[in-house]
């Protein structure tokens, strides 16, 4: 070889090393080129998640490996389609886009069950409720109480009532030993201590009818707006047969939460929202406070959470009112109900009409609309700790999405349009619902995941 080839050679090394050099650096820093934009881009990473994690996943149709939570790295800008399905569940898909030099993250991606629900009681069943530690189910037909045994679906009669209930409404004390059988259309309602199977004589105290009544965070005291005292606000302990009056009247209406009790009065021109701490020390702090004045109105108290409190008129107002909050103590929003979401991953403020859905993101303080429909929207009732939530929208279940990173999964759990009430459990596991058959409503019970 002489010296005319060795120079050759030397110069076509240095140049593929020239060429080759920047290619190297720039796919180590994730450069590709895109063939379909006809440019080198910068990629993205994808990060995915499922429950069940022994669901199939797909990109653009190709199926994914068996990792949980799985990375795709190296994908070059562009919409994908990602898709996810089981046998014996419903599916998921969505088109989302990778960004360079950005991580896109679905973490919470949630299959429910393809199922058919499994019927618990026949009718005529007036209403149900499950208990706190949801081992048992109260099942009430017409004046009688039933418990169901949920783990061997076994029931027994537990109690008759001494009248009908029209409207029933089933409260739990704290420690699950005794019920609140209040009817929403009068003042009649029956105390029921559960585990010694009879019925409590609130007449006796002689403060005739109570309206609202509610148990107080120790099992041994309940809340009640007496009629004939102008709706003054007494407290009944049962335990020791006491009475004392906590607030005079006229209540419009009261929520209490751990040692405090908001409640609403109407003045001459203006609505007032008042806090009552039972706890408070007379010599620091009084123990009556204004919290909020309101526009003049009727008003009804939602669910306190985190004391953030919810007062919703008959003018299709909500104000949610947190009194730590400096900035933004009062928000107005626009609905008929509201339902707040329950763990990290669904901290929202749900609150709806009958043809809108909107969620309120609690940390941000902003508002979507997740859906809207002509007419029918009933009940919302939040995934416990999932982005999901269930509506029963003329008489059809459906569970939703939050992410509203391009369509929302919207999915039909049952579409037989005869369910008129839902309650789901803590771990989201099982949905109850009454549904009609003809005349009588019929107790079943729906596993979604």
């Amino acid at each position: 070889m002489n010296i005319h080839q060795r120079r050759l050679i030397v110069i076509t090394f240095i140049a593929l090393f020239l060429t080759a050099a920047p290619i190297v650096v720039l796919y180590t820093s994730g450069y590709r080129y895109n063939w379909q934009k006809k440019k080198v881009e910068q990629v993205g990473v994808l990060m995915l998640n499922i429950l069940p994690a022994d669901a199939n996943l797909y990109l653009n149709n190709e199926l994914l490996p068996t990792q949980r939570p799985l990375r795709l790295s190296s994908l070059l800008p562009n919409y994908y389609q990602v898709r996810a399905g089981k046998d014996g569940y419903h599916n998921w898909q969505k088109n989302l886009e990778i960004k360079a030099r950005e991580s896109t993250l679905v973490y919470d991606i949630v299959l429910f069950k393809n199922v058919s629900p499994q019927l618990l009681e026949n009718g005529p069943v007036t209403q149900f409720s499950l208990s706190p530690d949801e081992s048992t189910v109260l099942i009430q037909k017409l004046n009688t109480l039933w418990l169901m045994d949920l783990k061997i679906g076994v029931k027994k009669l537990h109690t008759i009532l001494p009248y009908t209930i029209n409207q029933p409404t089933i409260k739990w004390s704290p420690n699950g030993k005794w019920i609140i059988d209040d009817d929403e259309t009068g003042t009649n309602f029956v105390i029921v201590n559960i585990e010694k199977e009879k019925n409590f004589n609130w007449q006796e105290f002689s403060l005739g009818s109570i309206s609202e009544p509610e148990w107080t965070t120790d099992s041994e005291h309940i809340y009640g707006l007496v009629e004939s005292q102008n709706r003054a606000l007494y407290e009944i302990n049962f335990q020791t047969n006491t009475k004392r009056k906590l607030i005079d009247g006229p209540i419009d209406d009261y929520a209490a939460a751990d040692d405090e009790i908001f409640f609403i009065k109407n003045l001459a021109d203006k609505t007032v929202l008042y806090r009552y701490r039972e706890l408070a020390l007379p010599i620091i702090e009084q123990k009556i406070e204004e919290i909020a004045v309101l526009p003049k109105g009727n008003y009804h108290f939602g669910e306190i959470n985190n004391n953030e409190v919810l007062a919703l008129n008959d003018k299709n107002q909500i104000f949610l009112i947190n009194p730590t909050d400096k900035q933004t103590p009062i928000i107005k929003l626009n609905g008929s109900a509201a339902v707040w979401g329950k763990g990290e991953k669904n901290n929202y403020l749900y609150y709806f009409d009958q043809s809108e859905i909107w969620a309120l993101d609690l940390k941000t303080k902003q508002s979507a609309m997740t859906a809207r429909y002509s007419d029918g929207v009933a009940q919302v009732l939040p995934a416990p700790n999932k982005p999901y939530y269930l509506s029963l929208v003329n008489g059809n279940l459906q569970v939703s999405e939050l992410d509203d990173r391009g369509e929302r999964n919207v999915v039909t759990l049952f579409d037989k349009a005869e369910a008129t009430t839902i309650q789901i459990d803590s771990a989201g596991k099982n949905v109850y619902l009454l549904i009609k058959n003809n005349a009588y409503q019929e107790l079943y019970r729906l596993e979604t995941q």
